[in-house]
């Protein structure tokens, strides 16, 4: 499978600034060892470019420059004139292959094959860095996967039109949020799980990507990259950053501006106010009544409301109060717009008047909306309980006890 033309764009413009780098490192290296710990990290960036534009050749010749890196930094094999003659021809066919990236053919291929087991042969023992993810640890995946999928938002930023680059990326994210590891680096769950949001429509074929979904595939990136680096060298990669606050700014305004898109009304809205006969009828005898029907749907969302606003009162940092906001705010729509279109005025009207306090964590709007669940949750015949409480708590500084 060929990699999207966008992909290879991309994959030219940063490959040729690793292959630059990697360069530099042997010019410097003329006269004695080179800085291993550089050139196994430029090496890894490298390999994560070609593998995000599937060009395996490609990842395995610097993934055995990743593994020289990585053998002379430790003193697993010496750094002599002929090892550093093969470097200085690798950087030269890298330079070479780079340029062929667009017509990557049988050719580039076998070049970069013979490069990677010449520089394989200088170090037989050391177990070569693979592009497999299972093979590489788990934090040298992640770090790896994060780099990759970062390269692939900043691409899609700039295509936002691209299905096929969307396609590539989502399908990279979806890999890494079933990975196992995943859970145990704080923070980089909510990055993907953003950044599969921001570009789904796109990849449903609903047209191309607004400012605001672009901005958080942008903040989304940044957020990455700085996570790998964290991880890379054995940091905290949940701390307060520059990258982290972007990223939660960018949701927030995606957030607000999906909740001012997306309304649902009642069909009956879309009928002249006439007697008809029209398109679509009542049943005469209908197994159910509206308000019935209402009741059975909104069970489930106070159980949900209940057990969000458990979450926004135990959310004890940014992040966690980030998503319990945006949670909070998503579902809370979710009502207002389920209950417009049972006729169910009142609850929608108070369900959208406490969008500000969700957004704030509040006490006192956290404390009306755990009431709300309760009501939510337990409606009484025909709703006439979940009526009253709503009206109780709008006119209400503060709800009463829940009996």
């Amino acid at each position: 499978m060929t990699s999207p033309a966008g992909f290879i764009d991309f994959f030219v413009l940063e490959a040729s600034e690793y292959v630059e780098q990697l360069d530099a490192l042997m010019l410097r290296a003329a006269a004695g060892q080179p800085d291993g710990e550089a050139m196994q990290r430029t090496a890894r960036a490298l390999r994560g470019s070609a593998t995000m534009a599937k060009l395996p050749a490609f990842a395995e010749l610097a993934a055995a420059i990743e593994g020289i890196g990585r053998a002379t930094r430790d003193g697993v094999i010496p750094w002599n004139d002929a090892l550093r003659g093969a470097m200085i021809a690798a950087v030269d066919d890298l330079k070479f292959l780079v340029r062929g990236a667009r017509t990557w053919g049988d050719a580039e291929v076998q070049r970069a094959t013979a490069r990677t087991r010449e520089l394989i042969g200088f170090a037989p023992a050391m177990r070569r860095a693979s592009t497999a993810a299972p093979a590489q640890g788990g934090n040298t995946f992640l770090v790896g996967e994060a780099n990759n999928i970062a390269a692939g938002l900043e691409l899609l930023a700039t295509r936002p039109d691209d299905r096929d680059a969307a396609v590539n990326v989502l399908g990279r994210v979806r890999a890494l949020r079933g990975f196992a590891g995943l859970k145990d680096v704080p923070g980089l769950g909510d990055v993907v799980e953003g950044a599969e949001i921001a570009a789904h429509p796109l990849e449903l074929g609903q047209g191309g990507l607004s400012l605001e979904r672009v901005e958080v595939l942008r903040a989304a990136a940044a957020l990455l990259r700085r996570i790998a680096t964290a991880l890379r060298d054995a940091k905290p990669a949940d701390g307060a950053s520059a990258e982290a606050d972007r990223f939660s700014t960018a949701l927030d305004a995606l957030d607000a501006a999906v909740g001012d898109a997306e309304r649902i009304v009642p069909i009956a809205s879309l009928f002249f106010d006439d007697a008809g006969p029209h398109v679509v009828s009542a049943a005469p005898n209908p197994p159910t009544t509206l308000m019935q029907r209402f009741t059975l749907e909104v069970v489930s969302l106070g159980e949900h409301l209940g057990q969000l606003v458990g979450d926004a009162r135990a959310a004890g940092d940014a992040a966690a109060q980030g998503r319990a906001r945006r949670a909070l705010r998503r579902l809370l729509r979710s009502i207002a717009d389920i209950a417009t279109s049972f006729g169910q005025a009142d609850v929608a009207d108070f369900a959208r008047s406490m969008l500000d306090g969700a957004a704030a964590l509040d006490s006192v709007a956290l404390d009306k909306l755990g009431a709300l669940s309760v009501a939510l949750s337990a409606p009484g015949a025909d709703g006439e309980r979940l009526r009253q409480r709503v009206v109780e708590l709008r006119m209400s500084s503060a709800p009463t006890p829940v009996v």
